[in-house]
């Protein structure tokens, strides 16, 4: 993916951005909306130990016991 130019991050910056998944209400700028993408609670991530699983962020401490 083609980072944006700093021209256009100074622009994205000022925007706030919410998460697409309707059941999740974060909402922030740019840049930690894309982090957000990897870490959100209502979405799936892979297994943070490497299992194969794709897990609900909220339940991966659960998951993840053994």
């Amino acid at each position: 993916m083609m980072e944006p130019s700093p021209e256009t991050m100074k622009d994205l910056d000022r925007l706030f951005f919410k998460c697409e998944k309707k059941e999740c209400i974060f909402e922030n700028t740019y840049e930690k909306a894309i982090n957000h993408l990897t870490t959100c609670n209502v979405s799936f991530q892979e297994c943070i130990q490497g299992c194969g699983y794709a897990v609900l962020g909220k339940d991966m401490e659960y998951h993840c016991i053994a």
